[in-house]
């Protein structure tokens, strides 16, 4: 019988083919299996130390890739699905997402996707990690994928972090990173951060579209703020680095005049209706999510002609509490119309304006009474 707080054992086995070795880092080496099953391939990464490391210290950081990777959902990151630990022997599986393509050092750009798109993409996942308050700290070309797709993935989390406040071994994590004559300034002060993770992922770019050629690439004045060894100097977040992405892209994107006022009377409506946000503003950046969450309410109100739940609007794009004006409603048809531009764009244009919108809205005042917070 089940009971609250039993710990169940599912000890039935499963089975994989082995196909290959995939390759090998830092705390493992990676090898690709079939589960027949499903017909589905899998890269498991088995705990194997580099001769010379310190086992204990390299089985916790396998922990911790664990623990960092279960924590993650977003499309341009690898994806984990399970793992299987022996402690006492210090082993152990993480079983990944198999991702089939090249590291971003080898990939060929073509008419579909090009180098300021993988930018974008990478730009993005790091956002997400920064949200998540995840450093990678091993940021080189090998631990960045495309897949068959021209998707863009982060992989190889085996000296991530959790971000606390300042990390403070630095200088170990440099040489992972980045093989450079020309340091961020905080390494030489034993810190690491979101900003140390930016320097890295612009030198990386930078190297890539010169090693390439790349004309024209858009975000040249981007990278070169990201590269700065001053931290004070760069952008100050990955958020940051974003916005001004799109500030560039969105003038790109080929509007009709219908798209333009549909936009516009979506985004002035709520910037109009809101008085302020009650907590921290937190925006929604996952696209798949506005989409489900305008789909929901286009559903909910199929036979009025208004929206006529303004607050459900709003948290269509941003999460937490609010004070927004009453008795105001949008026509149902400006929300359909949204939400058909929108869905048709690609991804890279979604994030584009989104980015605009969710810009629109962090403007609005936040006024958050500290003295109300609950603990628990």
């Amino acid at each position: 019988m089940l009971e609250n707080g039993k710990v169940i054992t599912f000890d039935r086995k499963k089975h994989f083919k082995y196909i290959d070795r995939l390759g090998k880092g830092g705390t493992g080496e990676t090898h690709l299996f079939e589960d027949e099953t499903t017909n589905t391939m899998f890269a498991i990464k088995k705990y194997v130390p580099v001769n010379g490391n310190d086992v204990d210290d390299c089985y916790e950081r396998f922990v911790d890739e664990i623990k960092i990777l279960f924590t993650l959902a977003h499309p341009n990151i690898v994806r984990v699905y399970n793992h299987y630990l022996y402690p006492l022997s210090k082993s152990g599986y993480l079983q990944m997402e198999y991702i089939k393509g090249v590291t971003i050092n080898n990939f060929k750009c073509t008419l579909e996707k090009n180098w300021n798109d993988l930018f974008i993409e990478a730009v993005y996942a790091f956002v997400y990690l920064e949200k998540n308050r995840v450093l990678h700290r091993d940021i080189k070309a090998n631990n960045i994928m495309v897949d068959e797709n021209k998707n863009l993935k982060v992989i190889d989390f085996g000296f991530g972090k959790k971000y606390n406040s300042q990390m403070v071994d630095g200088k170990n994590s440099v040489f992972l990173n980045w093989p450079a004559n020309t340091l961020p300034v905080e390494i030489f002060e034993n810190t690491y951060n979101h900003r140390t993770d930016m320097f890295f992922l612009g030198k990386l770019f930078s190297e890539l579209t010169l090693k390439e050629n790349v004309v024209p690439f858009k975000f040249g004045h981007i990278l070169e703020k990201m590269i700065q060894v001053e931290p004070s100097e760069r952008y100050g977040t990955f958020e940051e680095v974003s916005r001004d992405i799109s500030k560039g892209i969105f003038g790109e994107i080929e509007f009709t005049d219908s798209d333009k006022k549909i936009y516009m009377e979506l985004a002035d409506f709520i910037t109009d209706n809101l008085i302020e946000f009650t907590d921290f503003f937190t925006p929604i950046t996952d696209t798949a999510e506005v989409i489900d969450n305008l789909e929901e309410i286009i559903r909910m109100n199929a036979l009025e002609d208004y929206i006529i739940n303004t607050p459900k609007l709003i948290k269509c794009f941003v999460r937490g509490s609010f004070n927004y004006k009453p008795g105001r409603y949008l026509e149902k048809r400006v929300v359909t119309g949204f939400y058909q531009f929108f869905d048709n764009l690609t991804d890279v244009k979604k994030q584009i304006v989104l980015g605009g919108l969710l810009n629109r809205f962090s403007i609005i005042e936040v006024n958050v009474d500290e003295d109300d917070f609950i603990p628990f």
